[in-house]
């Protein structure tokens, strides 16, 4: 066993108690000026890309909330816009008149457009005749189903055309309604996608509609078989 020095080396402690104290504010300074200074612009990256992140989740998630509103209400109402954007309108109007009356004068009386609605209004003057005074009538139900937003305006004057004719003459105003509204290009595009789905959903439905209708369930034989088992035992005991 060696003996325990009984003098010590000061030099040599000193000396490493400076390299150690050097060592230490070196690591240090490293630390404080520049690796922490990257732990805290990492950490604030963090958080903003974070804090962005949560915005935008939230606003895709009401943007395609918006979307698919938007899709619904063009599904649900497309007779409207379709009857509004039918551009063949007053051809398709007068050949419907013309089934019901025959049509002595045609005039365009009146032509407005309404900007909050974003509609053209014109108004057409017809003076008809006919022998039988239900076809007005008949003519007024069939303009609900014409493909065109039409309706006769008030009022409607009917009257003999002489004191012994069997001939009435007709005289009333049919207003058509254009819509003015220009769809801009990424509207349509939006508007085509929930189509594309709606039209994909329906042939999925119809699809599995006219599966089950092709292969009805079929109804158990048991009752059936137990009863030829039965009969099977009963001959066999015979």
């Amino acid at each position: 066993m060696k003996p325990f020095p009984s003098r010590v080396d000061t030099d040599l402690v000193i000396r490493n108690l400076i390299y150690s104290v050097l060592y230490a504010s070196m690591i240090l300074a490293f630390f404080s000026y520049l690796l922490w200074p990257l732990i805290l612009k990492f950490k604030s990256q963090y958080v903003q890309e974070r804090r962005e992140k949560i915005i935008y989740t939230e606003i895709k998630k009401n943007y395609d909330a918006s979307v698919q509103r938007l899709g619904d209400f063009v599904i649900n109402n497309s007779p409207s816009f379709t009857k509004l954007n039918n551009q063949k309108a007053f051809d398709e109007m007068q050949a419907l008149v013309k089934e019901y009356l025959q049509v002595k004068s045609l005039k365009r009386i009146a032509e407005s457009t309404q900007e909050d609605d974003q509609t053209r209004s014109v108004t057409y003057a017809f003076v008809a005749e006919t022998k039988q005074v239900e076809k007005i009538w008949q003519l007024m139900d069939r303009l609900t189903s014409l493909q065109a937003s039409a309706v006769i305006k008030p009022p409607v004057r009917i009257q003999r055309a002489s004191m012994r004719s069997s001939t009435y003459e007709i005289a009333f105003s049919l207003e058509l309604r254009y819509s003015t509204y220009q769809t801009p290009a990424h509207l349509q595009a939006i508007l085509a996608q929930s189509s594309s789905k709606h039209e994909k959903s329906a042939n999925t439905d119809s699809s599995a509609e006219s599966t089950q209708s092709q292969n009805p369930i079929q109804p158990k034989a048991t009752e059936s078989n137990e009863h030829s088992t039965n009969s099977a035992e009963s001959s066999s005991a015979r």
